[in-house]
């Protein structure tokens, strides 16, 4: 796996974080590709600049048997665009007898993406098919980029920190659990913004596994 960030990914962190008028949404979430599958996890704080909206939304929702989306956001403000890449995905599935694979997948995420306007948000899209694992993040301007891991959100800045210097070459899922625990926790100490639960996506070849805990302590200590 080739880790180190790209100028694109670089940018689309950027481009999240700041509309010219200071920070426009709270919260962190992270990706990690694995051996197998693919992991996201996202905490449970939304926010406006120092204004926290809620304590307790779910930014990760499965939009296909193997694949789920995450936001920065909650994604129940986000409906009709789930609904819609679902939609499409059951359609393909419907007329070629398989799920869609996780490209084409992507493209049809960004396609919904661009007819609507949540310039706000940032999307990952991970899962797994044929081919393997796939993360990517997703952007109206940037497209689909493809990555190995991935952190959007008020608090990425500080998760790329841990998962720059922790993720190995060859990572299993626990693995990839820990590690992104220890991004969301070090984005929590230090992102006002970033808090409270997780909410944590377990992709593989079998399907999506969504759990929550209480705390990144609660996730670290029972995974």
């Amino acid at each position: 796996m080739n880790h180190s960030r790209t100028e694109d990914q670089q940018s689309v962190a950027s481009d999240y974080r700041t509309d010219g008028h200071g920070p426009v949404a709270g919260g962190t979430l992270v990706g990690l590709t694995t051996e197998h599958g693919v992991l996201l996890a996202a905490d449970t704080r939304t926010s406006r600049g120092a204004v926290v909206r809620s304590e307790g939304v779910r930014k990760i929702s499965q939009i296909h048997p193997t694949a789920v989306l995450g936001s920065t956001d909650d994604l129940g403000t986000a409906q009709s665009f789930v609904r819609a890449i679902r939609s499409e995905a059951d359609r393909y599935e419907t007329s070629h007898h398989e799920p869609i694979d996780m490209t084409p997948l992507s493209t049809v995420a960004v396609t919904e993406l661009r007819k609507r306007s949540m310039p706000d948000t940032t999307f990952l899209l991970g899962g797994v098919d044929a081919d393997g694992p796939h993360l990517y993040t997703l952007g109206p301007g940037e497209g689909a980029l493809e990555e190995t891991y991935a952190a959007v959100g008020s608090g990425q800045q500080i998760a790329y920190g841990i998962l720059d210097a922790q993720i190995p070459q060859s990572l299993t899922i626990s693995e990839a659990r820990l590690i992104a625990g220890r991004a969301l926790r070090s984005a929590v100490e230090r992102d006002v913004q970033t808090g409270v639960g997780v909410h944590i996506a377990e992709i593989s070849d079998d399907g999506v596994d969504i759990h929550h805990y209480e705390s990144v302590d609660d996730l670290l200590e029972n995974r």
